[in-house]
């Protein structure tokens, strides 16, 4: 709705603004990822504009560097989950039935073209291109199911929102209703598309929270392949932790594990 630089400079205005009341030495500047690329434009923007600077300004895990060649990926591909992870979700990296993490069949495919055509170079940067495609397609999967909850309670519709812009914490996409009597939300709808066969990843918190909602939260399977298909309705599992876990017709791998030295 807002494409750059709305974000960056919808920040610095907030800014402009903060100083004309309070000190600048009593304003700290903290973003984690995107937020971290936004703090560090603010910084940029602050200079430029002449204005004081805050006390301080904090960055954790900040997005700014997307060809992804410095040492911080390139070494630390094999190690840190942060860049695994993102492999894994880009969908260059998966782990077999027996444990070992490889190539999915597609980028291996396609990498083996490109060194015998030699013409060119598979890139991270066409990685980071297909972790947008299905950015995007994840959002549209989002606000599908978002209108199929609205039309099923045209009452509540008004109250039932895609919160995954705002709360991405949260555990869940999507506040809804049951049925025309809740009062308060008591339906939380995790939207998870998909291309092919059924299959998701589904994040140490988003397990977490569907353990402690129990049938309130519902997880809705979306084939992106069918969104514009009339009469196409997504497959919604409900309480999805006692579902999927005790259920044979689900096979679950641990994409990486947390380990602490104790």
């Amino acid at each position: 709705e807002h494409p750059f630089p709305a974000a960056p400079e919808d920040c610095f205005a907030v800014y402009r603004e903060l100083v004309k009341s309070y000190p600048s030495n009593h304003i700290v500047l903290l973003g984690e990822s995107a937020g971290g690329n936004l703090v560090l434009s603010v910084l940029l923007q602050i200079k430029a504009a002449g204005l004081p600077m805050p006390a301080a300004a904090l960055c954790i895990a900040p997005c700014v560097q997307y060809d992804q060649t410095l040492p911080s990926y390139t070494r630390n591909c094999g190690t840190e989950a942060m860049v695994r992870n993102f492999l894994t979700t880009a969908g260059a990296l998966e782990k077999e039935e027996h444990g070992e993490i490889c190539l999915t069949d597609y980028y291996e495919s396609d990498f083996t073209a490109q060194l015998r055509s030699r013409k060119k170079r598979f890139t991270l940067e066409e990685l980071m291109q297909k972790q947008e495609e299905q950015s995007k397609r994840g959002l549209e999967a989002e606000e599908f199911v978002l209108e199929i909850e609205r039309s099923r309670l045209p009452i509540k519709a008004g109250r039932i929102k895609r919160i995954s812009d705002i709360d991405v914490s949260a555990g869940y996409d999507i506040v809804s209703f049951s049925k025309a009597e809740s009062e308060t939300y008591d339906r939380f709808v995790e939207v998870k598309c998909y291309i092919g066969q059924p299959h998701f990843y589904w994040s140490e918190n988003e397990v977490d929270v569907a353990k402690i909602k129990g049938e309130k939260y519902i997880l809705c399977l979306v084939d992106y392949s069918r969104i514009l298909e009339p009469g196409y309705e997504p497959e919604y599992i409900s309480d999805p932790y006692s579902v999927i876990f005790d259920d044979e017709s689900w096979m679950v791998n641990t994409a990486s594990y947390r380990i602490q030295k104790i």
